[in-house]
């Protein structure tokens, strides 16, 4: 609180005529806040894969037949042989 001569000189007449001294006191200070409230999305996307795997094994099979055969081997002389062809002729 402070005394303002300068205030005071203009404001010295009171209401009913009288002179008074006018005390200047500090301004009070009235803060109105307005918010406005701001609704922001947030997005985190996410993928999902769904994998259908299929896996393929392969076999190699080689097959193998087996069979007997009867094999005659005659053996012919050379005499024999002579004879033969001689027999051609």
């Amino acid at each position: 609180m402070f005394f303002n001569e300068n205030v005071a000189g203009l404001w010295s007449r009171g209401c009913n005529g009288n002179s008074d001294n006018v005390i200047v006191h500090p301004t009070e200070r009235v803060v109105n806040t307005r918010t406005n409230k701001t609704i922001v999305r947030n997005i985190y996307p996410t993928e999902v894969i769904n994998v259908k795997r299929t896996i393929v094994r392969n076999e190699h099979f080689y097959p193998v037949n087996e069979r007997e055969v009867n094999d005659t081997i005659v053996i012919i002389d050379v005499e024999e042989i002579a004879h033969f062809v001689g027999s051609q002729e």
